[in-house]
């Protein structure tokens, strides 16, 4: 039975509130000490083949153990505007993690940071940085362990429409879910400023 703080009988059961009672309400946020640390199943990460086939072992990538606001942003960007799709049959052979820039100057701010969150804190160099013929520019990483690694974060094979926040990202401090948010809105993210209304929206 949940409790309430009163003012003239401290805490007292729901069911034995009276009108009278002055119930207390909390008028600044409560900040709960969230964990940074990451959980990862690393023998499913690294675990070689698919579909029953024996492969080598793939190369060596220093996976994240704790959060980080660099890469808090780059899972808010991947679920924003990003694709993961992993080998698992002879029809998709290659695992990739990658996001799209709409415009140059996206990718001139954007890009760097996000290699530099690769090569830095994974050890994965080979970022690959491709112009499309629509203008969009993408940046990829084709390393199967990577995209199993943003897989347990929570990050999705799905289309846009069935994306959603990760769970682990509603776990995570303030800090990292603020990360989160940039990478979000400015993947995904808008705001409009009429006569009539004004908004912030996402989609």
């Amino acid at each position: 039975n949940h409790r309430f703080f009163t003012r003239n009988r401290g805490m007292v059961p729901a069911e034995a509130l009276t009108p009278e009672d002055q119930i207390l309400i909390a008028n600044q946020p409560l900040e709960f000490d969230a964990p940074l640390a990451i959980d990862l199943d690393h023998a499913a990460i690294f675990a070689s083949g698919w579909g029953g086939r024996h492969t080598r072992s793939f190369k060596d990538v220093r996976l994240p153990s704790v959060w980080t606001s660099p890469l808090a942003e780059y899972v808010g960007y991947l679920v924003g505007d990003g694709c993961l799709v992993e080998a698992t049959d002879a029809n998709h052979r290659l695992s990739t993690a990658s996001v799209v820039f709409g415009t140059p100057e996206d990718a001139g701010e954007l890009a760097p940071r996000f290699r530099t969150l690769f090569q830095q804190e994974m050890g994965v160099e080979d970022v690959q940085e491709v112009a499309m013929p629509n203008g969009t520019t993408q940046l990829r990483v084709n390393r199967t362990p990577v995209v199993r690694f943003f897989r347990q974060l929570g990050g999705s094979t799905e289309k846009a429409p069935a994306k959603v926040v990760p769970d682990t990202v509603f776990q995570a401090p303030k800090s990292i879910v603020a990360g989160f948010l940039r990478g979000l809105f400015t993947a995904d993210g808008c705001v409009y400023n009429g006569k009539r209304s004004r908004y912030v929206g996402l989609g």
